[in-house]
């Protein structure tokens, strides 16, 4: 698949910018949202998700989504999901469980918040425990979002394990069946690798994911 091919089929897709988007920079006084590009970096994490899922849904199944994101500084993470739920209205593409890598508190939340908007408020969503995850407190768009939208949890710390919630959905997929999709960092891939058997699987977190899993992307 050519660049131009993709780039057709993220015009097919109809991808506008949600409401979370605009919400970065959100002025009450003006009563208005205006969206601010803060670094070109940042939207790094979109066009590569938009690369691999145009790639993907042109050969085989429909892939199957396990979505690890860190949701925390930049907004990346929010157009990456709006591109999988846009192919999951398209039917190319299921999303099974969102997990947050982030510690921040509002992370889960604004993840929920996002699923909702896109029609899939049932996507399980899991945070990091036992110390585990990345926190800054630079978000310029986390509490806000959270604040305004509906959620169903009020914190990282009401949600379920991520790790948890990763052996659940592979345990429950075919073999062979998942695409792991990482947005960020990758601690809550290693506490699943570290993970060991439980009353969720008998397979510890190495042979889960050699079992279950297809690609990474």
């Amino acid at each position: 698949m050519t660049v131009l091919d993709c780039v057709r089929r993220i015009k097919a897709l109809r991808l506008v910018p949600v409401p979370f988007v605009a919400l970065l920079v959100h002025s009450r006084r003006a009563e208005t949202s205006v969206l601010t590009w803060r670094k070109p970096e940042s939207w790094l994490g979109y066009f590569v998700t938009v690369l691999l899922l145009a790639g993907s849904v042109s050969f085989g199944a429909v892939p199957q989504l396990l979505i690890d994101t860190d949701m925390l500084t930049d907004c990346d993470d929010v157009a990456a999901l709006e591109l999988a739920f846009a192919c999951e209205r398209k039917g190319e593409a299921r999303v099974l469980a969102v997990t947050v890598s982030s510690a921040y508190p509002k992370s889960v939340p604004v993840v929920e918040a996002v699923n909702a908007f896109c029609g899939r408020a049932d996507v399980p969503v899991g945070a990091p425990k036992n110390g585990t995850g990345h926190r800054r407190d630079d978000s310029c768009f986390l509490d806000k979002v959270s604040a305004e939208f509906p959620h169903a949890h009020a914190s990282n710390d009401d949600a379920p394990d991520a790790v948890e919630v990763m052996r659940r959905t592979l345990a429950a997929a075919e073999d062979g069946s998942v695409t792991l999709v990482t947005l960020g960092y990758l601690s809550n891939v290693a506490s699943l690798l570290r993970s060991g058997p439980d009353a969720i699987s008998p397979l510890d977190g190495r042979a889960l994911l050699a079992q279950k899993v297809k690609e990474w992307a």
